[in-house]
């Protein structure tokens, strides 16, 4: 018999407390072990099994931070691949033909400067920087005007409700001798990245200055950035089948 603690009533001893048979740890032990291989095996088939059109936009928001006034735009300073191709963006998230610092691009504005604002088209969605249509057109005009520069203001699923503000944030620094809209494309969508609510562009406003900030330092953070894509994946693999036409909308942004 064990002695009893001093002060404690019930007399000077009490029986020892049995333990577990050990088959029950071991049973306990490996339920829980196939609780997490279970888990493990969802994530997984979540992650490799998802839809197309979720790989595909996961691809696309990895480029874009959400913007206070813009609802969102592309990230700074990239230098990353994307759907097969280099992209790399400036300090004002345009993107680049060449990488940064190239002498031939390293000019204050060109003689003339033309800007072209527009959507993924104008941007170059699946195409190097030099393929995109402001790239090429600046190869044809530089015959006959040396000294040119198209520059690229493509944000990829911009509307023009966003092209419009984008204009007026930018057109008076830059001032350039002509500028070129290509918008439209994108106006009849109602599933936008960050904001798949069904309303029409700035309905439902962007987001809050800090609510935009938060968001982004979560999601370029990688842990937390992978977690929130796997969480997306694993939500998509358990919940039923989505309706048809917010998967075209999803997988068809512009």
């Amino acid at each position: 018999m064990i002695p009893a603690p001093p002060g404690q009533p019930g007399g000077g001893t009490r029986p020892p407390v049995a333990e577990p048979p050990r088959g029950w740890v071991v049973a306990q032990r490996v339920m829980v072990a196939a609780a997490l291989l279970g888990v493990l095996f969802a994530a997984w088939r979540a992650w490799t099994k998802a839809p197309v059109d979720l790989q595909r936009l996961q691809r696309i928001t990895r480029l874009l931070a959400m913007d206070p006034d813009l609802m969102w735009r592309q990230r700074p300073d990239l230098d990353t691949t994307f759907e097969g191709t280099q992209v790399w963006t400036d300090g004002e998230r345009m993107r680049l033909a060449t990488p940064p610092g190239d002498p031939a691009r390293d000019r204050p504005r060109g003689r003339p400067e033309i800007v072209v604002f527009g959507a993924s088209p104008t941007f170059g969605y699946g195409v190097e920087g030099r393929d995109a249509w402001p790239s090429v057109l600046e190869d044809r005009l530089r015959e006959p005007l040396p000294g040119v520069r198209v520059r690229n203001a493509g944000q990829i699923g911009f509307s023009s409700w966003q092209g419009r503000r984008l204009v007026d944030q930018v057109i008076d620094d830059w001032a350039p001798d002509l500028v070129v809209i290509d918008y439209v494309v994108n106006d009849v969508e109602r599933i936008r990245f960050f904001f798949p609510d069904g309303q029409e562009d700035g309905v439902s406003g962007p987001p809050s200055a800090l609510l935009a900030r938060v968001a982004n330092a979560v999601r370029f953070f990688p842990p937390t950035g992978l977690l929130l894509e796997a969480v997306a994946r694993l939500a998509v693999y358990l919940a039923p089948p989505m309706d048809p036409r917010r998967v075209v909308e999803l997988g068809h942004v512009r």
